[in-house]
């Protein structure tokens, strides 16, 4: 069964019809009827997601697509936590540089799908990640957006609580700013606002080829506990 269903946001967004389809687990290769309909679709871009590797799949439907590996990561929560870092404070209902913040968040998504898809409209993912740093502000995206603040804004995360996970959207580390510990105490700020939040776990999600964060989230006490294939399917590519 295919079952496709729209993207509301990402359609709205970008301007153009977004579905998604989510191959169900036992399914490791599409059928004649699964590629009719994804054909047949009427969307300009359609998401696949799937544990399974689709690529050959894809190549015989003979339209253009970007594939991407999604890790996700997780860490059980700590409890009886110092306080965090004197230099960690909540941006949500602050007077902090917006500019500064949004620029961190365009660099998160350096090894996004939505920046390296060679498909996408120029520009596009740079105002999405713009926007996602704006809603996250408002509550929306995040409960909390912590920053490393110094005079400048060196460094940015974001955590929603879902039941009892908290699951961080955006990491940042102005470049200029690396290795220097930033990242690890932003993580320390997520994992003391999930034990106060009485979160188990906190999980964060990664690109397979962003091999700077996976050697990072590792050294940082988190575990992989899922892979995922996602692919960019151009049903009816921009022109």
């Amino acid at each position: 069964m295919c079952n496709l269903v729209p993207v509301k946001w990402d359609s709205d967004f970008f301007g153009f019809p977004v579905g998604r389809l989510v191959v169900p687990d036992k399914v490791i290769s599409l059928n004649n009827e699964m590629k009719r309909t994804i054909k047949n679709s009427g969307y300009t871009l359609l998401y696949i997601v799937s544990n399974n590797g689709l690529q050959s799949d894809l190549d015989q439907l003979g339209l253009p697509f970007y594939s991407d590996i999604k890790i996700t990561f997780g860490k059980k929560t700590d409890s009886l936590l110092a306080p965090v870092h004197d230099y960690i404070v909540d941006a949500q209902g602050a007077p902090y540089n917006f500019n500064e913040m949004a620029a961190l968040g365009v660099s998160a998504g350096a090894y996004s799908r939505y920046t390296l898809d060679p498909f996408f409209p120029k520009n596009k993912f740079k105002e999405m990640y713009v926007e996602w740093i704006r809603k996250s502000l408002n509550g929306i995206l995040a409960d909390k957006v912590f920053l490393f603040f110094e005079d400048t804004i060196n460094g940015l995360i974001t955590v929603k609580k879902k039941e009892q996970i908290a699951e961080i959207g955006l990491v940042s580390v102005n470049p200029d700013h690396h290795s220097k510990g930033i990242g690890g105490k932003l993580l320390y700020a997520v994992n003391f606002f999930a034990s106060h939040e009485n979160c188990k776990e906190v999980f964060v999600a990664t690109q397979a080829i962003n091999e700077g964060a996976i050697r990072f989230y590792k050294k940082n006490g988190f575990v992989e506990n899922s892979r995922r294939f996602i692919y960019h399917l151009w049903v009816n590519p921009i022109k």
